[in-house]
């Protein structure tokens, strides 16, 4: 007797969650907007929202005097200093940094169209994954 594979309900679902989920990777998704210290005061920009205050933990990226860029998360911070790293070969090699030293520090808009479609799209990812397993584990192989 000729045994017919039976395909899962949730494959095609499954891949184009995938394929959603590579999309909106790949498009480049963090948005970054200039941010400023804890001491600074500046100015409200033309478009009203607040520039954001780094903040510990924060993905941000630089821009020297001399056009020179690098990026990282904030490992340390004060009113006139922050502390910029990154995972290194030797461990989070990191650079702390005054104002005065760079033109420009950027830190990623965790409220943009791109980061939260790509936190919906991953956490529905997870949920897909799971409810999979759930019935691989519990349909019976023939």
């Amino acid at each position: 007797m000729i045994s017919q594979r039976r395909e899962s309900p949730i494959r095609k679902p499954a891949l184009l969650l995938a394929l959603a989920l590579l999309l909106a990777t790949l498009t480049g998704c963090a948005t970054y907007r200039a941010a400023r210290l804890p001491g600074e005061i500046t100015q409200q920009p033309a478009d009203g929202r607040e520039q954001p205050q780094l903040f510990v933990g924060a993905t941000a990226r630089v821009v020297y005097p001399d056009g020179a860029r690098s990026a990282g998360e904030i490992t340390a911070l004060t009113d006139s200093t922050f502390t910029i790293g990154r995972v290194g070969n030797f461990g989070v090699e990191g650079r702390t940094l005054t104002r005065s030293e760079i033109t420009l520090v950027e830190m990623e808009d965790q409220a943009s169209f791109g980061s939260v479609t790509k936190a919906t799209l991953t956490g529905i990812a997870f949920l897909v994954v799971a409810v999979g397993v759930l019935f691989v584990t519990q349909s019976p192989f023939e």
